[in-house]
């Protein structure tokens, strides 16, 4: 297996389609607050107009690929050091089930000898 470091990223995508999320963002880049939110949202349900600094963004959360280790622990020991600039991190199994190319290397891998051990 090749055990593989994610996080969540996300990304603006069309409301019309699959999302997470909606969001009304300023022309500054800030997200309005619960309350706000909730206002605009009734002023975009029953067709009115929101103020003009607002936009209405719908927003999707994807799995984007960090790194991958050879081991569960390498990935908890990467995540000890730089899990916090990462967003939601997970780990996530992955299999080299019949790719010999990949066989071949881990078992070279495994193969290798240190002096002294």
């Amino acid at each position: 297996p090749m055990f593989c470091v994610y996080q969540k990223r996300e990304i603006v995508v069309d409301a019309d389609y699959d999302y997470d999320r909606i969001v009304w963002v300023d022309e500054d880049g800030n997200e309005a607050n619960k309350l706000q939110s909730r206002r605009l949202e009734l002023l975009h349900e029953n067709f009115r107009e929101p103020p003009e600094k607002w936009r209405r963004v719908a927003v999707k959360d994807i799995d984007e690929f960090v790194t991958c280790c050879f081991t569960e622990q390498g990935c908890k020991d990467y995540l000890a050091v730089n899990g916090h600039n990462l967003r939601l991190p997970f780990i996530y199994v992955k299999s080299g089930f019949r790719n010999a190319e990949y066989i071949g290397i881990r078992n070279w891998l495994a193969g290798i000898r240190i002096k002294g051990e």
